[in-house]
């Protein structure tokens, strides 16, 4: 039911960037793209057929040089490019911060029957989220968000005498986390563009930075929760509740 949701929303999506494309071009931007493709199809066709000669070359570069900058000069590729370039930044950001992985050898034993998790926060490309408003089961929380907000509420679970994990990325939205007052923190966020709010007693702008915190005593704490973010742009409020 969400894939289809997403796949909805991603279509729309498209839709709205196609009419304004369309509006762009037909409404502001006529006369130059009009000018710019004509000359970008002549130039094309002439140095195609004369590509043997030194001119037809340079021509059919000159060609090319027009239609990649009438391209180029629409706000809808532009967004699209910036899109897809964010989504690169994040995911070297990810594989570099990610530790080499270790496969245990299982040879000689028998197969375990698996059985599927679902988690609480999913990972999808568009929607806000949030933990259960109802009493909830804990298990820790790795989710890869694409554009959206993240609200984790923990007052409604109870968490193990153990380190609790929370793992959030994200590429554009806000991600807030409710904490109750006896359990310690241990923070690690990464942001190109946003803020930072903890506890209300460090709030700051976040420009390209890695930045870290913990609660005093936290090693020693029975109950404590782990929090990896990772935000293209938006903000992260961590807070008692």
């Amino acid at each position: 039911m969400s894939g289809s949701k997403e796949q909805s929303q991603l279509k729309l999506i498209l839709v709205g960037l196609l009419i304004a494309g369309l509006f762009e071009i037909i409404f502001i931007r006529f006369d130059e793209l009009l000018f710019n493709g004509i000359a970008a199809l002549v130039c094309l066709l002439y140095g195609y057929k004369n590509y043997a000669t030194l001119t037809g070359k340079i021509v059919l570069w000159v060609g090319i040089f027009f239609a990649i900058s009438g391209l180029l000069s629409l706000f809808v590729i532009r967004a699209i490019i910036f899109i897809l370039l964010l989504l690169l930044l994040i995911h070297y950001l990810q594989k570099r911060r990610k530790p080499a992985e270790i496969k245990p050898s299982f040879k000689g034993y028998e197969e375990t029957n698996l059985v599927t998790v679902h988690g609480l926060v999913s990972s999808r490309l568009f929607g806000n989220q949030s933990t259960p408003e109802e009493i909830y089961e804990w298990d820790d929380i790795n989710a890869a968000v694409g554009f959206g907000d993240v609200v984790i509420d923990l007052s409604n679970t109870v968490l193990p005498k153990e380190e609790s994990i929370i793992a959030i990325r994200n590429i554009a939205g806000n991600v807030e986390i409710l904490i109750p007052y006896d359990i310690s923190v241990k923070l690690s966020h990464t942001a190109l563009y946003g803020s930072i709010n903890l506890f209300d007693q460090e709030k700051r702008d976040i420009r390209n930075q890695q930045i870290s915190y913990k609660t005093e005593g936290y090693e020693e704490s029975s109950s404590r929760i782990k929090i990896v973010t990772s935000i293209g742009a938006g903000s992260i409020v961590v807070r008692r509740v």
